[in-house]
């Protein structure tokens, strides 16, 4: 990674090309970051195939909808 400062991660979901394009991470790099977090249930698969695989965080999710739909009963 270089010098440059770079932009801050802040989506609930996340896909390999993402962090490429905005934490300055290889592919390679990205997808082993991936695994990992996968394998220690950070993160989980939701979308299926090998290509455009998106990764989520269930829970923040979760707290996110919860949220919408208390602003929709305001």
């Amino acid at each position: 990674m270089t010098g440059a400062r770079q932009k801050p991660l802040v989506i609930p979901r996340m896909e390999q090309e993402y962090l490429v394009s905005n934490a300055g991470l290889t592919p390679v790099t990205a997808r082993r970051a991936i695994e990992t977090l996968v394998e220690r249930g950070v993160l989980e698969t939701i979308t299926g195939g090998r290509r455009n695989t998106v990764w989520a965080h269930r829970g923040i999710l979760t707290t996110l909808d919860e949220y919408a739909e208390q602003l929709r009963r305001v």
